[in-house]
């Protein structure tokens, strides 16, 4: 009765590989040394909510410019005015993206992988993220694989059965997709292999 929003967030990936260009990062923080280090890190944009607040209302900056907002801990009940103008990006402990180590934050947001939903109706929706090279061995291909189909799976409870219906792989430029079997590889389907030997076994037996 109830349909989940588009997801969207950010991932680091076991076996890492260019893709891109960098991130541009918002930081709200109160803490000269946190701003000192977002400045360091290049992040597009640092400062205190107060003064973030302001230039956005003014037009100085357009939340639009940022792939990623992140903000420290000391600033949760702050940010709140801006959260209308970041939506989906509004800093969140949930995701990651609020909390008391920028460092940690940074590394997840400027060096993930961030993929993002579009809905197709109302219940379907789909996710296209880059898994990696040709030229990588096949076994980082898959880990990388099952990095993002754990994630991807933690945006819905496994209770309401699994959320991923279908996978498609394609190497572009070529138009040619190959179909995964999503029951091997998503949680939240159930398989039941019946021996064949005791099924003919019952049979016999009138069972």
């Amino acid at each position: 009765t109830k349909f989940l929003s588009n997801i969207r967030d950010s991932v680091r990936l076991p076996h890492e590989f260019p893709y891109g260009s960098p991130p541009n990062i918002l930081v709200f923080s109160k803490n000269e040394d946190s701003l000192s280090l977002a400045t360091s890190l290049g992040a597009k944009q640092a400062g205190t909510p107060q003064d973030i607040i302001k230039q956005i209302n003014e037009g100085v900056l357009n939340p639009k410019d940022f792939e990623h907002v992140l903000s420290t801990s000391d600033c949760a009940t702050e940010i709140l005015p801006a959260r209308s103008h970041f939506r989906d990006r509004f800093p969140q402990r949930a995701k990651g993206s609020l909390g008391p180590d920028l460092q940690e934050m940074w590394d997840k947001f400027y060096y993930g992988y961030c993929y993002e939903s579009t809905k197709l109706a109302d219940a379907i929706g789909r996710v296209q993220v880059p898994l990696g090279l040709l030229e990588q061995p096949v076994d980082d291909l898959v880990e990388n694989f099952n990095t993002y189909i754990t994630h991807i799976c933690q945006h819905r409870s496994i209770t309401l059965g699994p959320f991923i219906q279908s996978i498609n792989v394609v190497a572009p430029p070529s138009p040619e997709e190959f179909i995964i079997r999503v029951e091997d590889y998503v949680p939240g389907y159930k398989t039941e292999d019946v021996d064949s030997d005791a099924e003919d076994e019952n049979e016999a037996f009138g069972q």
